[in-house]
């Protein structure tokens, strides 16, 4: 069936992490529940082993990844209770740090007690547990709709063609002499984000430093032990030891959490630099919580003082700022301020003119959402610790090129305009910077489809364009992350990265398939 694109299937989904396991969910019970008489015929296309898991929650996530919000903040029901009732059900193991569930046994010793006593929804869970779960969860509604077939296909997608009836996917498979050509009616892209933003670097034949380009290209548990022979091997031949993280997001805080768990901190004694354009993030010191006490000032004068027609997406960010700026100098921590400033932020949403609208999904929305990115748990406090021990320093400058030496790595900054190098040299350049941009993704899959004008980019760049039925193209449906940057009449989405989002719109993506299906169908 596979490799003849004259049997299509009814759907292909490309990606099998939460984006694609959820789709797949909501297509198998909404087909069970309307009694649909043919039978549903699926095939998920995943690149990697972590199939109905995706890289947040699989093998690559590593043992010590942890879900960044508390577990009762990460899922809307009915999803959060059916996941704290698998936690309950799988306490032992947990407690155990059962093997199988490739977990840190330093963390389940840490949070022994809450997890006795089942207080799930107040731990920062690890993440492959969710992955556990999804798998599970896959695996049940399967057996439990016998009107549908699904299939995994393990490989990449690479080429996405046009036909009469709905569309091919070619396939490359690592078990495969050539491609597998895949046929379907429909084909749903859920392949997560772009990869990450290349950094510029010169690496000689004979090269002394170590460069990462993705934390999560094997598994963060694998890029420890990469990382440890690597400087020991460095310092050996009386090279440098330090190590560079080029950004202070999610994937820094992940990195030096595992590293933590892993007991390496001692190992970094040389220096850790983490490099920040806008410094050190407010969120990496522990301070007491006082969100119940803040109130904004800025927005609440803005919005209030403001007729809807000179709204601007520019003023909404240029008071937000302002009110986190304003916090943190009396006293409250960035934290603290965020969900006053969404509530706000959501309630004038709907005020601004549908050009300010755009402008927002387009550019400030992103901007906006820097402030309000969780950190909190066992990230932060190992962060806190980390900072206030001087084991790591951060350097609030720009990442430009990095040159490999005798001694290491020579990396050139920008610091408010001006270039400069950065003292001493590194043994290793790690990139933990943020996505790159579809225009200049090399994704092959995403570069192939985007040139050969099958979709098309949002004009934010950080997503691909739909309609209000999340079709790209008809037959081509979108879900998850890349469906930032669009808005129309059913969606305003700048950003959609929470787990929580994505599996929000996995019912509306699911019914515009099916819906696509009987009319094809006639």
């Amino acid at each position: 069936m596979l490799s003849s694109p004259t049997t299509p299937v009814d759907v292909a989904i490309i990606g099998g992490g939460i984006a694609g396991s959820s789709t797949l969910l909501e297509l198998l019970a909404t087909h069970r529940d309307t009694g649909g008489e043919e039978t549903l015929r699926i095939v998920v296309v995943e690149r990697s082993q972590d199939v109905f898991a995706g890289l947040p929650y699989g093998e690559r996530s590593g043992s010590s990844s942890l879900i960044v919000t508390p577990l009762r903040e990460f899922l809307d029901e009915p999803w959060l209770s059916g996941f704290e009732a698998w936690l309950e059900e799988h306490r032992e193991e947990v407690l155990r740090a059962d093997p199988r569930l490739g977990i840190s046994a330093s963390w389940v010793a840490d949070h022994a007690a809450g997890i006795r006593e089942g207080r799930w929804l107040d731990l920062f869970v690890p993440r492959r547990l969710f992955g556990h779960y999804l798998r599970a969860r896959v695996a049940q509604e399967i057996a439990a709709t016998p009107g549908a077939e699904v299939e995994v296909l393990t490989g990449q997608a690479r080429v996405l063609r046009s036909r009469e009836d709905g569309w091919t996917v070619e396939v490359v498979r690592p078990d495969a002499v050539g491609p597998t050509v895949l046929a379907a009616e429909s084909v749903v892209l859920a392949i997560g984000s772009p990869p990450k933003r290349a950094l510029a670097h010169e690496l000689r034949e004979d090269a002394v430093g170590c460069y990462v380009a993705d934390t999560h290209a094997t598994s963060i548990d694998a890029l420890l032990e990469d990382l440890r022979e690597h400087l020991g091997r460095a310092v050996g031949a009386s090279a440098s030891g330090d190590v560079l993280l080029v950004g202070a997001n999610a994937d820094a805080l992940e990195l030096l959490h595992a590293v933590h768990r892993a007991g390496m901190t001692r190992a970094w004694d040389r220096r850790v630099v983490v490099l920040a354009p806008r410094g050190t993030p407010d969120a990496w010191t522990v301070r007491p919580v006082r969100a119940d006490e803040y109130r904004s000032v800025h927005m609440v004068a803005y919005t209030g003082s403001t007729a809807d027609a000179d709204l601007t997406a520019a003023g909404v960010h240029a008071a937000i700022e302002q009110d986190v700026r304003d916090a943190i100098a009396h006293g409250f921590s960035e934290q603290d301020t965020v969900e006053e400033l969404k509530r706000r932020t959501g309630e004038v949403l709907d005020r601004l003119p549908w050009t300010e609208q755009q402008a927002f999904v387009d550019r400030w929305g992103n901007l906006v959402y820097r402030f309000y990115r969780p950190t909190g748990g066992d990230y932060q406090r190992v962060a806190s610790t980390l900072l206030a021990e001087g084991r790591i320093t951060v350097e609030r400058a720009t990442y430009l090129r990095a040159r490999d030496g005798e001694r290491g790595w020579t990396v050139t900054v920008d610091e408010d305009g001006r270039e400069r190098e950065l003292p001493g040299a590194f043994a290793a350049v790690v990139n933990c910077a943020g996505f790159e941009g579809l225009s200049t993704t090399d994704d092959r899959f995403l570069r192939e489809i985007l040139d050969d004008g099958v979709v098309r980019a949002t004009p934010s760049d950080t997503g691909i364009a739909v309609d209000e039925t999340f079709q790209a193209a008809p037959g081509i449906f979108v879900t998850g992350p890349l469906l930032g940057g669009n808005l129309n009449a059913r969606m305003r989405f700048w950003h959609l990265e929470s787990c929580h989002r994505i599996i929000a719109v996995a019912p509306d993506v699911a019914r515009s398939v099916l819906r696509r299906r009987a009319h094809v169908r006639g």
